[in-house]
């Protein structure tokens, strides 16, 4: 895949809009994916000018829709994390039963 302006541009669009679904503006997932974003406009606007103008001529389509791993965000979960779920108490239970 070719590491076009319009690629890290793409790419930059999607870490915002998925940073947008996160519920808590400050979760560390939102502002890594607003960070990942800055660093692909970054790479963007890097991109020699002859690079912009050859994708402008051919007319480069969208990246794919697959993105890349994210390098700064902590995983969300993993084998070893634990998960705890607590019940509520049953109703007519009683204690010494």
């Amino acid at each position: 895949m070719e590491e076009t302006p319009s690629y890290f541009r793409e790419k930059a669009k999607q870490c915002r809009r998925l940073a947008a679904e996160v519920v808590n503006q400050d979760d560390p997932i939102a502002v890594a994916l607003r960070a990942l974003a800055e660093e692909f406009e970054a790479k963007a606007a890097a991109q020699p000018a002859d690079v912009a103008k050859v994708e402008s001529r051919r007319g480069v389509a969208a990246a794919s829709v697959a993105a890349p791993p994210l390098a700064h965000a902590p995983p969300l979960l993993s084998a070893a994390t634990p998960i705890s779920v607590s019940r509520p108490p049953q109703v007519g239970a009683s204690e010494g039963a």
